[in-house]
Order: structure tokens, then sequence, then C-alpha cells
């Protein structure tokens, strides 16, 4: 979702790409010819996304990883009921857009 955000700002970001038949990673950016990948990890995983921060450097796969370790969130009755109990992803898509920070 992310990539898919990023991309209709305008930018060139693509999601979960294969390349040269290593793991995907979450997003690839590509911003004035500079390569950046972004990786995201659940809560308590910081140490396996720096590691593989690491890897993504050293494999040269690009020139900058920016990490992200994924807030847990509970979610409300509230907004449960607002999505009739079922979250989707369009739905998260909507709500991150209502957010004004993509």
């Amino acid at each position: 979702m992310l990539a898919e955000l990023l991309a209709e700002s305008g930018l060139k970001a693509i999601g979960e790409v294969v390349i040269r038949r290593r793991r995907m990673p979450d997003v690839l950016l590509d911003i004035n010819g500079i390569r950046i990948i972004i990786e995201g990890k659940y809560p308590e995983k910081r140490k396996e996304l720096v590691e593989k921060a690491y890897e993504r450097i050293d494999e040269g796969l690009c020139d900058v990883v920016m990490i992200v370790e994924y807030a847990k969130l509970e979610i409300s009755s509230n907004l449960t009921a607002f999505f009739n109990g079922v979250i989707t992803q369009k739905d998260i898509k909507e709500a991150l857009k209502r957010l004004n920070i993509m």
C-alpha cells in the first residue's frame, strides 16, 4: 500500500520487487537516480530490520535504506463499526489519504 500511495503522489515506487533473484524489498523508490529501499517489520523485530538494511546496502541493491517499524495499534470498536467490521487494504488507503500524509 505504501508503494502504491508513493507512486500516486508522483514518485517512482514499486512494491515488493524481485531484484537479482533475492528476497523482495517492501518498497523500491527511484528519486533522481538514487535507489532507495524501504524495509518494514513488526514490533520486536528491530534487530532483523537493521540487519536487512545493512544487507541491502552491502549487496549493492540500493544507495539508501529506510527502515520502518510498524506500530502496534489497537483498533477501536468505533473504527471497525465504521468499516462494517472488516478493514480492507482499500479502507486503509482511504484512511491514510484522509490524514493528508501522502
